[in-house]
């Protein structure tokens, strides 16, 4: 008890002493004496297991050295391993939004957030679980449009994904949710299969997948899209083997905003790190002259391509020819044109039909890995965390050609 109390002490003395020599005689800055011993001091820390000693060391690092990054990745990683999430993602925020990530801290920082991910997720579980308990239900639903949630999985880990995305949304979406969670052994029977049932037995191209190239995505969206009514929401979202998890931020922001708008402003997401010219992705040009967007190539190739991992829109005539042409294109001929499938055809009419998209490099915790640009785009919370944190409808959402926002002729209201 005793050796506790003096270690604590100890560790609060060293800790006032270096904020008093290093942080006022030092103007707030750091000799790499001062730097090394504190590092040292760090490392002895998470050695023995005191990650709060540890956690305390980095933040003066972190403050102390603010163009320096050890101070936020070794600070994240210490407050990670105490349990505090809400501290190592802002720290990790903090970093990713300084700093591009060396190769060594890459797969690192990729493995703690996603497990940030996961944990969160889980501790929304529980309060769910805490509320449903109490207040026998989730959010409470108001009247108006209902949203259309689309989920498509075929086998593990995507069904256990396809259950939590939709449990999650039903509790968080205050209006009324209509779930649509297929499986392969439900579409197979459905009229317009026939349109890609043929795929697996065809020269196997690009984007092979399951055999069907993803070419039921347009056709499940047009299915729900014909029996919506009139100015319902439509939210598609893949049930990712990247993000095993459900919802766990707010998702009235992106339903609000979409009802307000007549133009479609949610028509998936783009990372400028990854454009059409990239090999497999939209370097066919055949697709762009097939559909009439007669643009010069270079024009063509140097846009962003846009991911469909996730998107919503309201259903009225605007999203309608969007859906009707994606449909119609997605067969074998265009499916297979590309490593991206039916995501090149989505990303194609994206421009021809003047769409908006959520930008991905909004968010800092997006714009970070150059070289996995759609990773963060298949996270599904990573637009309402966006629009959580205040990021305005402007800046999340905006055409990828000509950077202009069009959400609405009236100002947001959330």
């Amino acid at each position: 008890m005793l050796s506790n109390l003096y270690y604590s002490y100890k560790r609060q003395l060293d800790l006032f002493l270096f904020n008093i020599i290093y942080g006022f005689v030092f103007n707030n800055t750091l000799t790499k004496y001062a730097e090394k011993q504190l590092t040292a001091k760090a490392d002895i820390a998470e050695q023995k297991g005191d990650w709060h000693h540890a956690c305390d060391i980095w933040a003066i690092l972190q403050r102390s050295q603010p163009t320096k990054k050890v101070g936020y990745f070794r600070g994240a990683q210490a407050y990670y391993t105490c349990g505090n999430l809400d501290a190592a993602l802002l720290l990790i925020k903090s970093y990713l939004g300084r700093f591009s990530p060396c190769e060594e801290d890459l797969e690192l920082t990729v493995k703690l957030l996603s497990r940030l991910n996961e944990q969160s997720y889980e501790r929304f579980v529980q309060k769910a679980r805490i509320k449903s308990n109490t207040t026998r239900g989730g959010s409470i639903r108001r009247p108006g449009t209902t949203v259309h949630l689309i989920i498509y999985s075929n086998g593990e880990p995507y069904q256990s994904t396809a259950k939590k995305l939709s449990e999650s949304f039903i509790f968080l979406n205050s209006r009324k949710t209509v779930v649509h969670s297929l499986q392969l052994q439900d579409i197979i029977h459905r009229p317009w299969f026939k349109e890609i049932k043929d795929c697996p037995q065809l020269p196997k191209k690009h984007g092979y997948r399951d055999g069907y190239y993803n070419g039921w995505k347009a056709h499940l969206v047009n299915e729900v899209f014909q029996q919506a009514s009139s100015d319902d929401i439509i939210y598609y979202v893949d049930a990712s083997r990247f993000f095993e998890v459900g919802f766990y931020e707010p998702v009235d922001a992106l339903m609000n905003a979409v009802a307000q708008s007549d133009n479609m402003i949610f028509g998936g997401s783009y990372n400028r790190n990854c454009l059409h010219g990239k090999k497999g992705v939209g370097d066919n040009l055949d697709l762009y002259a097939d559909i009439g967007l007669h643009w010069p190539a270079e024009d063509l190739l140097e846009l962003p391509a846009i991911l469909n991992s996730s998107f919503a829109f309201k259903k009225n005539i605007n999203s309608q020819l969007f859906v009707e042409e994606w449909t119609e294109l997605s067969v074998y001929k265009y499916l297979s044109m590309h490593q991206t499938v039916d995501q090149a055809i989505f990303s194609a009419l994206v421009y021809k039909h003047d769409v908006c998209s959520f930008n991905m490099q909004c968010s800092p915790l997006s714009r970070m890995i150059n070289d996995r640009p759609h990773y963060w785009g298949k996270d599904h919370n990573l637009v309402h965390r966006a629009l959580k944190s205040g990021i305005t409808i402007d800046k999340a959402f905006s055409n990828a050609r000509s950077h202009v926002c069009f959400p609405c002729s009236s100002a947001m209201k959330w």
